[in-house]
């Protein structure tokens, strides 16, 4: 299986007994929620690389195929918390060190 980082992946269905995931593509309306770097490689590469649209994977038992998507819709998760919070820190400036000054 080919691995694909968790910002190409547009969505997940789980029709049963199939999986279903979708990609963003070029030429295909992005929305909001799309990560910067993905919007960046689609308008870099739009007309020069070729981009999967689906994959549909279907298994005997469906419950391997429930497993990956919570693990997906998990994942998914935590890769936007980690996005917003450093974008919430990017301002940040490390202080300096305090110095205490003694009662006079």
């Amino acid at each position: 299986m080919i691995p694909f980082h968790v910002s190409t992946i547009k969505n997940m269905t789980q029709p049963d007994p199939d999986l279903r995931i979708n990609f963003y593509i070029p030429g295909a309306s992005l929305g909001k929620e799309v990560a910067k770097n993905m919007q960046y490689l689609i308008v870099k590469y739009g007309t020069k690389a070729a981009f999967i649209k689906e994959l549909t994977f279907r298994a005997s038992d469906s419950s391997n195929l429930s497993d990956v998507f919570r693990n997906f819709a998990e994942l998914r998760k935590r890769v936007r918390q980690r996005e917003q919070k450093a974008e919430q820190e990017k301002d940040l400036v490390v202080q300096t060190k305090l110095i205490r000054i003694k009662d006079q």
